[in-house]
């Protein structure tokens, strides 16, 4: 797949599945802004592998969930970019429980990481993207 010259924006990057994207993209030719959670070791790995295959890359330490850190994080990533093209969402967590044994608070983090998290994504880039009149927008669930 070419992307180069593209422009993505991934959450939850800095491992696992979100890494993986985020080195896959660069090494299609897109420049890539990352969301992740806590280990900033790692995120400055990843953002280093990036800038190893060429491409600019920026991590952002940040809660998908607070609609207004995704608003900042989204237009910092523009700014420092030159735009957006493309958002994976991909952040998610679960909560290993049966259902008789999750609690209140452990179904309402996962809902609110994992689709709030998402919604936010979304409204963040949609104007970017119907403004240009195209974006590409990935779910992973």
């Amino acid at each position: 797949m070419e992307l180069k010259g593209s422009k993505a924006y991934v959450t939850g990057g800095s491992r696992g599945i979100g890494r993986a994207i985020v080195l896959e993209l660069a090494r299609c030719g897109a420049d890539v802004a990352f969301a992740h959670k806590g280990d900033g070791g790692k995120a400055r790995e990843v953002v280093r592998e990036v800038e190893g295959l060429g491409h600019g890359c920026v991590a952002f330490d940040s809660q998908v969930a607070d609609s207004a850190e995704v608003a900042r994080c989204v237009a910092e990533a523009v700014r420092k970019l030159g735009g957006l093209d493309i958002l994976v969402n991909n952040a998610g967590i679960t909560a290993d429980a049966v259902l008789w044994k999750m609690t209140d608070d452990q179904w309402d983090q996962v809902l609110v990481v994992n689709l709030k998290g998402c919604f936010n994504h979304i409204r963040a880039v949609a104007p970017l993207f119907k403004e240009k009149k195209r974006g590409r927008i990935v779910n992973i669930s």
